[in-house]
């Protein structure tokens, strides 16, 4: 599943850093519900771009994995450019039950990335 507002890669394209693409099975809105018939036979939900998530969504994401048992693992970034937390990251970090970091490193310095740079140019340093 990803945010249908992430057109990134294409309207429905999920795409790692590697290359590999699939289409995804799900495009979320604020609106979006998981109804149970929706999840039979679904052992995982993974979302891509999870701080694109309205609040709301983020909710009812947690409830399929409390009510109907269905694991969610969200994957994104937590803040923007200026440091400030995404709207679906806050409300899914009030809501984990873990966080894992990935941690990357900056192009720039080679230390320990801790900030998303607006553009896709790197200035020299």
């Amino acid at each position: 599943m990803k945010p249908r507002l992430d057109t990134r890669f294409g309207s429905s394209a999920v795409q790692s850093r590697s290359g590999l693409s699939r289409e995804a099975d799900v495009l979320i809105t604020s609106e979006t519900e998981f109804p149970t018939d929706m999840l039979i036979g679904v052992s995982c939900i993974l979302v891509d771009e999870a701080q694109f998530l309205s609040p709301r969504a983020v909710e009812r994401l947690r409830n399929v994995a409390t009510m109907q048992g269905v694991p969610v693992m969200c994957f994104g970034l937590r803040t923007d450019f200026r440091s400030r937390l995404f709207p679906g990251s806050k409300r899914l970090m009030e809501l984990a039950d873990s966080i894992e970091e990935v941690k990357t490193t900056c192009a720039c310095c080679s230390k320990k990335a801790t900030m998303n740079l607006r553009s896709g140019k790197l200035r020299e340093y």
